[in-house]
Parts: C-alpha cells; sequence; structure tokens
C-alpha cells in the first residue's frame, strides 16, 4: 500500500503516503489553501481512515504499538515541521478530524507529517472513536 485517499460529500479530499520514515497527509484540492481544515466523517469514512493510516503505519514500523503517550515529540495535536519552518496541528473528535496546516501561506498542501511517535498516540486515540461508534 503506497497510500490513501479520501473523497466525497462536502468533505475536502485528503491524501495519505508514505515519504521515506514518515507519513504525509495533504489536503486533495487546489490554491489558496486554508489555515484550518475539518474533514466530516461518517462511521464507515472513519474507520476507513483509522484502518488505512494503521495499515500504512505499520507497513513503515513493522513494531508499530498504539501508545497513550503525551509529551515531547509524542503528543500529534501541536508539532514542528521542520521542511517548512513552521508550526501545525491535528485534533480528532465525534465527527471527524481537523488539522491546522503548516504552511497554507506558502502555498503547501500539507495538513500534517507523522513520525513513528506522533502516528502511535494519534491511531490510538482514532481507535477510541472508531471502536465507539461500532
Amino acid at each position: 500500500m503506497d497510500g490513501f485517499f479520501i473523497a466525497g460529500g462536502d468533505t475536502p479530499p485528503l491524501n495519505a503516503y508514505k515519504k521515506g520514515k514518515s507519513i504525509i497527509l495533504e489536503l486533495g484540492e487546489n490554491p489558496p489553501y486554508p489555515a484550518y481544515v475539518e474533514f466530516l466523517l461518517n462511521d464507515a469514512e472513519y474507520t476507513f481512515y483509522y484502518e488505512s493510516l494503521s495499515r500504512l503505519a505499520k507497513e513503515i514500523w513493522t513494531d508499530l504499538e498504539l501508545k497513550d503517550v503525551t509529551g515531547a515529540g509524542n503528543d500529534y495535536s501541536e508539532y514542528y515541521d521542520r521542511e517548512f519552518d513552521n508550526d501545525g496541528s491535528a485534533s480528532i473528535g465525534a465527527t471527524g478530524i481537523s488539522f491546522r496546516l503548516p504552511a497554507y501561506h506558502l502555498g503547501s498542501n500539507r495538513l500534517y507529517r507523522f513520525t513513528k511517535t506522533r502516528v502511535q498516540t494519534y491511531l490510538y486515540d482514532l481507535r477510541k472513536y472508531v471502536e465507539g461508534s461500532s
């Protein structure tokens, strides 16, 4: 699996793919890009997103373990994107996911760049919402 794509309804398209030892999430639409975007997901889309992101992460990090860990370097809610020298953020809620783009003002459609430690806590929290909807 090289990546996955989610599109449909009123939600903007989301593209996810592997890049080295990280996972990149991007907004699949044309500029100008917003500073903040929310993806409203129904139960089936939420499950697809969780399962696809998990599968992609396990292809990169075969020893991936989901962890409830917050702290410097682990907490996905705020992150620094070195490539763009800017901060971004991610959040998870009952009706979907949202992102503050780190470099929308530079013309970048990147939503988030996951490292192993951040994807472990993100998937841990995401699983709570997916299992809660089952």
